[in-house]
């Protein structure tokens, strides 16, 4: 049985980073469908981030490609340009925190489209 499952919010330690990549402890929805986690080692996560500048910035506020959590336990918006492949076991440092509704999930998918 899988224990990650889609749109599961959990902390993720991202140290050691390089560069421009993700750093810190952060708190992450995971992306990866059910069956891409029940078959591989990995998830594919997003960052959310509790930065004001993504609720007060008007580039943020009126661009379709940021999705902001609200009525979460995890409060922030979804950074999907991060989108990165990790080892749960290695990355997740806290126990299941939330997890998003279908509509959260479907909603958060139509936007990554607009980057490919």
């Amino acid at each position: 049985m899988n224990k990650y499952k889609q749109g599961d919010i959990y902390f993720f330690d991202f140290n050691p980073s390089l560069g421009s990549e993700m750093r810190k402890v952060r708190p992450c929805v995971i992306i990866s469908n059910n069956q891409y986690n029940s078959i591989f080692n990995t998830v594919i996560v997003m960052p959310i981030s509790s930065s004001d500048k993504y609720q007060k910035e008007e580039k943020y506020q009126k661009s379709p490609l940021f999705y902001t959590l609200k009525n979460k336990k995890v409060y922030g918006t979804v950074l999907l340009q991060h989108i990165r492949t990790v080892d749960p076991k290695k990355h997740i440092c806290s126990d299941l925190k939330d997890q998003l509704t279908l509509d959260e999930i479907q909603k958060i998918r139509q936007i990554i489209n607009q980057f490919f």
